[in-house]
């Protein structure tokens, strides 16, 4: 196993699609199989002769320490797909408040429409208690009010017209949070339900920098890579990491599916 250091301008690219990664690191491993050859005997009796027969496989990841989109979609084996015209809703914010202490127990919220209240069903604005109090443990969801304008203990009136939440007496000071869900027609997506476009066979290509030699510089080239799987990634406050798994395969005509060329005394048209 070799480990590349000092790189730069590393980019995936196949015929539709160009993609700097930027990565940290490629690793690559050569797993060679040995094989004694065999052969048969004039009395049909099988011999192992002494002769090796090697074949080999390479094999590496590509590091990142960074998750730009592209990247983020590379290592999750897709292309970002652009969607134009779709209709995906989502809760696109949380919004924590307090019910008044006094009368009007209300919260004036001009997200509150029959339109926004219509984008997932009749219950679409639901709203929880954020902490235990007034008899609702923390989580509870309120029962919706059938009168907006008077709900009772529990409840919440939903009151689209006049872009406000009202509730009971009984939960004056409760802290509460519910979703605000909006349609998303134009956006980019990994991983959706149609439509998505699957990295295939692509060639690699970047510059590896040699400090101890100068800072000499080497091509590096792949001419017919895959991606062995979908790299793992984890969200949380340390430096991301992502090491995709590829193969490199060999091109036609070439014999390792990894190719170095030493820019030091090249001569280019």
């Amino acid at each position: 196993m070799g480990m590349l250091q000092g790189l730069a301008n590393f980019y995936a690219v196949d015929s539709e699609t160009q993609l700097p990664l930027e990565p940290v690191g490629v690793t690559f491993d050569e797993e060679t199989s040995e094989k004694l050859s065999q052969r048969f005997n004039s009395q049909g009796v099988l011999v192992t002769s002494s002769q090796v027969q090697g074949t080999s496989t390479e094999s590496g990841t590509i590091d990142f320490n960074s998750t730009t989109w592209g990247q983020l979609a590379f290592a999750r084996g897709q292309k970002p797909r652009q969607v134009t015209g779709g209709n995906l809703i989502l809760p696109d914010e949380f919004v924590y408040d307090r019910v008044p202490t006094s009368a009007p127990y209300e919260i004036n919220d001009p997200y509150v429409t029959a339109v926004n209240d219509a984008l997932r069903g009749s219950e679409t604005i639901k709203v929880s208690a954020n902490e235990t109090a007034a008899g609702m443990p923390a989580g509870t969801t309120f029962a919706r009010a059938s009168t907006p304008a008077s709900p009772a203990e529990g409840e919440v009136g939903v009151d689209t017209s006049g872009g406000k939440l009202v509730f009971d007496a009984a939960q004056a000071g409760l802290s509460i949070f519910y979703p605000r869900y909006k349609t998303f027609t134009d956006y980019q997506d990994i991983g959706g339900p149609t439509g998505f476009t699957n990295w295939g066979t692509f060639a690699l290509f970047g510059e590896i920098v040699d400090p101890g030699n100068g800072g000499a510089r080497y091509i590096f080239r792949a001419g017919a890579v895959t991606l062995s799987g979908k790299a793992p990634f984890t969200v949380d406050d340390s430096v991301p990491t992502l090491s995709v798994p590829v193969a490199f395969g060999a091109p036609a005509g070439e014999d390792t599916g990894i190719h170095l060329i030493n820019k030091f005394g090249a001569v280019t048209a």
